[in-house]
């Protein structure tokens, strides 16, 4: 099984849309969010990457909403790496 990383977040009332629910943007800032988390943890935060002037980047995200996230409520974003290449990686 792979190594898991977990960030905890509570959406905030500006992340969320006119129903309370949480914008769908938001979404994905939380799962950047969590990668770059789960990175720092491993060992590679920012100054790493600046170190050897690299980065990395989103290039696809595929969500399924199963239900809304509400203001004030809590969030847990789960994420590993499932696939890891020379030059690419999937979480």
């Amino acid at each position: 099984m792979p190594l898991t990383h977990t960030t905890t977040f509570r959406a905030r009332f500006y992340e969320c849309d006119a129903y309370g629910h949480l914008n769908h943007a938001t979404y994905l800032r939380y799962m950047q969010e969590a990668a770059f988390d789960a990175s720092a943890a491993a060992g590679y935060d920012m100054d790493y990457y600046e170190q050897v002037a690299q980065q990395w980047l989103i290039r696809e995200t595929k969500i399924t909403y199963l239900q809304p996230v509400l203001h004030q409520q809590s969030l847990d974003v789960t994420t590993w790496v499932g696939d890891f290449r020379r030059v690419r990686s999937r979480r």
